[in-house]
């Protein structure tokens, strides 16, 4: 017993920058990370965007997980009020409000949370597609609770919104794992040939990967990835739950159809942890090119 005690005390002074490295990692991942609420702001130029039409700013939610670790009623109060900060012109939520089976989450109903998510303010209003968690749980109250809090549930359709004279036609595709929707058919049945700004918006960006060569939307937004939770500095994310490449797990992607911007959005599942991938929401303006 001496013997392993004195071993143990004449490695301390080695081993304990390690310890303190691996405790500090552990902090960030499992708490910092998840609290440090990130406001990301990005502008996409559009090809067919008039000159004389102001920017309009578009404000981005995704993996809301209600009931996750950090992410309670409370800290959704938070988010709210800081989206309405800035003054949105319109609101997408791109899906996923619920928990199931995630590590220390505290599961909230739809009935509790979407009082809350009823004070989300912009003159065009909020427009949202649903996730895999939200068809694995409380769909029917869900679905009841968001048309009450005046959230506009885009399930394979489309609304038509008009900003300073110009219509921007909104489309909602549905999730990819949990409805696999016919791309081809949703697409060309709310086309429109008067509207020429087209915005897609679902949960998982694997949907995307069917697009045919010929659907070129202004811009396709997504969600679900979480940006993969964890991202290694050098290494990257080691699993992205999506078919999409791993490369569009988040942020802006050039893809063959046009720009694609996926969120890491808020919430997290199955784990709660989070390394170098911030909860966050992000501003969108899209705009006309520059002179």
């Amino acid at each position: 017993m001496i013997n392993w005690l004195k071993i143990a005390f004449s490695r301390r002074p080695i081993l304990l920058p390690f310890v303190i490295v691996i405790a500090a990692l552990a902090a960030w991942s499992f708490w910092l990370e998840q609290t440090r609420l990130v406001v990301r702001f990005e502008k996409l130029h559009v090809e067919d965007w008039a000159p004389e039409t102001p920017p309009i700013k578009i404000a981005i939610l995704s993996d809301l997980h209600v009931g996750s670790p950090y992410w309670g009623l409370d800290s959704l109060q938070q988010l709210i009020a800081t989206v309405n900060d800035q003054n949105p012109d319109v609101i997408f939520i791109l899906g996923d409000y619920l928990i199931s089976n995630v590590v220390g989450g505290n599961y909230k109903t739809p009935s509790e949370f979407a009082p809350i998510l009823s004070k989300l303010s912009a003159p065009l209003g909020v427009f949202s597609v649903l996730g895999n968690h939200d068809w694995a749980g409380d769909t029917e109250n869900l679905l009841i609770q968001l048309e009450k809090a005046n959230i506009t549930v885009l399930e394979n359709s489309a609304v038509t919104v008009n900003w300073h004279g110009s219509s921007i036609n909104l489309i909602g595709i549905a999730d990819d794992t949990s409805r696999r929707p016919n791309l081809k058919a949703v697409l060309s049945q709310h086309h429109s040939d008067n509207t020429k700004i087209q915005v897609l918006m679902t949960h998982n960006p694997g949907i995307y990967v069917d697009m045919a060569d010929h659907q070129k939307p202004t811009v396709m937004l997504a969600g679900h990835t979480h940006g993969g939770q964890v991202n290694f500095p050098f290494f990257g994310r080691l699993f992205v739950p999506s078919r999409a490449p791993i490369s569009w797990a988040h942020g802006w992607t050039n893809t063959k159809n046009g720009p694609l911007l996926v969120t890491s959005g808020v919430g997290t599942s199955i784990l709660p942890v989070r390394f170098n991938q911030p909860p966050e929401i992000v501003i969108l303006s899209l705009t006309s090119k520059p002179d």
